[in-house]
């Protein structure tokens, strides 16, 4: 088989031996936040509700700004909630990591394979046809530095459709023998990845992708409310030494996993912190902004304020009350009924955007 030489980061058993000591204080903050968050949908679900748009929005304009994609913030927006349509290369990339982000959000369980990367890259790539969205590298590729030099050697593309298929298989034994943390796991896939560099263009958003589809199947959240994507942008420089010193050496197996390792589980760490001081500082237009949300996505055509009360739980009743008659007054919401049976109906949810 092509490529059988090559062996992944987790398919050799020294690579995660000795576990140095800050990636162990990340992972176990991970865990214990993990713990925290996992009570949020349950609690408050408006106020997940809200978080999530917002971290959808940031991760779909951070990943593609990674790459120097980028239009307009308002029209960038837009595209992510489907309210304008694309006209540019640009926009049409960032229109297909919003459907490649909602598609892991849709199916949290299912993880990484080579028809999801395939299907991912093909979003990405849709505006290019069918000779580059979501077909493996056909001709060999470089990775430079800004000044051209070249950042670290690729699997070369005869053999990049069996690495990959070796790369999916190793962390899918990974993940269900539970052998190792699945924040470990997806940082080390994402670095197998990045270094095959198995697309002609794209690589980045894909691997970055797949990151949120393994943290998600491992059971952990954070990338859902706060974006993952945004704080590797805001780190930009970091994240590219990471992957420099834990790329050196892949080819022969010689190379460290740690400096990459440590990085990316202390920007997990990071998200959940941030999500932790979000939600204990929210204000009155915080809050304001939360029924908004909810009235927006996901509250039912007609409502009592009892349902109101327990989706928006954590916001005060009196802003719920004030946001649900300025609502009605913008002839979004009306009323239905009186007294005990007296109900709120969803008339017009554009005029809520």
């Amino acid at each position: 088989m092509i490529g059988v030489s090559i062996r992944t980061s987790l398919s050799d058993r020294h690579h995660l031996e000795a576990v140095p000591a800050p990636v162990v204080r990340s992972l176990r903050s991970i865990d214990l936040a993990q713990g925290r968050l996992d009570r949020l949908s349950g609690d408050s679900p408006a106020v997940a509700a809200a978080l999530a748009e917002r971290s959808r929005i940031e991760s779909v304009i951070a990943s593609n700004e990674i790459e120097g994609v980028r239009t307009s913030r308002d029209r960038a927006e837009r595209l992510v909630r489907g309210e304008v349509e694309a006209r540019s290369r640009d926009e049409f990339e960032i229109a297909g990591y919003r459907a490649a982000l909602d598609d892991v959000y849709a199916h949290p369980l299912e993880g990484v394979s080579v028809v999801r990367l395939l299907h991912w890259h093909r979003e990405l790539f849709r505006y290019a046809g069918p000779d580059v969205a979501g077909r493996f590298k056909r001709h060999e590729n470089r990775v430079v530095n800004a000044d051209g030099s070249d950042r670290f050697r690729s699997v070369s593309a005869a053999a990049t459709p069996d690495v990959v298929a070796r790369l999916v298989d190793d962390v899918d034994a990974a993940l269900r023998t539970d052998e190792h943390h699945p924040v470990l796991i997806a940082a080390l896939f994402t670095l197998d990845l990045l270094v095959v560099h198995p697309f002609e263009d794209g690589n980045g958003r894909t691997a970055r992708v797949a990151s949120n589809a393994l943290l998600l199947r491992g059971g952990y959240r954070a990338g859902a409310y706060v974006s993952i994507e945004q704080m590797l942008n805001e780190r930009r420089s970091a994240y590219y030494e990471a992957l420099r010193r834990s790329t050196d050496g892949w080819h022969e197996g010689e190379h460290s996993v740690w400096p990459w390792a440590e990085f990316f589980a202390e920007v997990v760490a990071e998200a959940y912190r941030s999500l932790e001081a979000r939600l204990s500082s929210t204000s009155t237009a915080d809050h304001r902004s939360l029924v908004m949300v909810w009235l927006r996505t996901t509250a039912p055509t007609a409502f009592p304020m009892s349902a109101a009360r327990s989706a928006l739980a954590g916001v005060p009743e009196g802003t719920i009350r004030r946001a649900l008659r300025d609502a009605r007054d913008a002839g979004a919401l009306a009323m239905r009924g009186s007294g005990r049976g007296t109900e709120w109906v969803v008339v017009d949810r554009e005029a809520l955007r």
